[in-house]
């Protein structure tokens, strides 16, 4: 990509040049010509390589790119008040040298703000996207998904504990690259990222003695970052990622920071999506209570009622779904009805174990 951006440039400018000098007007047109013609070509270079990757085109890159071409534009021009000043007037170079540091420091306080932007807009993607399933496996998916994206690394984890445990037991969630997430019960106290479950842990790659290191080596990760997930005043597991996806780049303490954010909402999400497994699962056993005898097991007056009706209205219940004739109609239904003699004095004799023998 060097190679190309500065042969593109010295051809370009050599082309739109010509015989004049690099202070002519032609030579300002000739720089900034080259100087835009590198920014556009290496924009559709990226932007393709991006797609490519991603499977598709996504419209902040373009703008990104968009961008870009503005300031390359303004570097130019900077550039060229240099070597104008630097030509006719030499000792003014320390004025310009004033407004170029201001200029500088301007940028860096909007790129400042950019970033800041951009990890609000990371954070809103997360909150909205991590609180949309109530269903605990569809979320914990979800949200191992959305952090390997937005902190932009090669893997990540889930470890939910069992409830009354912190790091002793649990089921750990692995997000492998193909999408699928597999489940694991093989949680241990002392696992590289068990230094979290008190607070955030950052293991940069340059960084060396931390609680952790050694085991996540082992582990074969380069660095990683782990926060752990607090709902309702307990951890409830941790939520970990490692291997950053640019090499040459690793997590520092803003990305801790973000990464403790989002684990705040993803146990939120989580605890949520817990808590609404659990009621789904005792609404069951209510049911299941209603409707069966807590003694034989078997379906009591209010079941029977509610088998019948889902046999003669042809609705699926959670029993045998209804008989259908070879021609579509569907099949008649009976009721038989059985009477034990002296069943209650069994009852009274021998009480609950005798009545279940008896009905086995």
């Amino acid at each position: 990509m060097y190679g190309l951006e500065a042969s593109l440039a010295v051809t370009v400018y050599r082309l739109v040049l010509g015989d004049a000098g690099p202070a002519h007007p032609r030579g300002f047109a000739a720089a900034l010509a080259a100087v835009l013609a590198v920014d556009l070509v290496t924009a559709t270079l990226v932007t393709l390589v991006l797609a490519l990757a991603d499977g598709e085109l996504d419209a902040d890159v373009l703008r990104g790119a968009a961008s870009g071409a503005v300031a390359a534009a303004a570097n130019a021009c900077l550039a060229l008040l240099v070597v104008v000043v630097l030509i006719d007037e030499p000792v003014a170079l320390p004025l310009l040298g004033v407004l170029l540091v201001v200029l500088f420091l301007a940028y860096r306080g909007q790129m400042t703000l950019t970033r800041g932007h951009a990890r609000l807009q990371v954070l809103y993607r997360f909150v909205g996207s991590a609180g949309r399933s109530v269903d605990l496996d569809e979320a914990a998916a979800t949200v191992l998904a959305e952090a390997r994206s937005l902190m932009r690394s090669e893997h990540a984890e889930l470890v939910v504990f069992t409830p009354g445990t912190t790091g002793g037991g649990g089921v750990r969630l692995v997000l492998h690259p193909d999408g699928r997430v597999e489940h694991r019960d093989d949680v241990r106290p002392a696992e590289w990222w068990a230094p979290a479950v008190e607070g955030g842990l950052l293991l940069p790659r340059a960084g060396t003695g931390e609680p952790g290191r050694e085991a996540l080596t082992a582990a074969g990760c380069r660095d990683g970052v782990v926060a752990p997930l607090r709902a309702r005043d307990q951890v409830i597991g941790v939520l970990a990622v490692t291997n950053r996806l640019f090499e040459l780049e690793t997590y520092d303490a803003a990305d801790l920071t973000l990464f403790e954010t989002l684990a705040g909402h993803a146990a939120v999400a989580l605890d949520n999506a817990r808590l609404v497994e659990h009621l789904r699962r005792l609404a069951a056993e209510r049911e299941h209570q209603a409707l069966h005898d807590p003694l034989t097991g078997l379906a009591n007056w209010l079941g029977f009622q509610e088998q019948l009706r889902h046999v003669l209205t042809g609705e699926t219940g959670t029993e045998t779904a209804p008989e259908t004739a070879p021609d579509g109609e569907r099949g008649g239904a009976a009721v038989a009805l059985l009477d034990l003699d002296g069943f209650k004095e069994v009852d009274d004799t021998l009480g609950h174990p005798g009545v279940t023998s008896c009905c086995a």
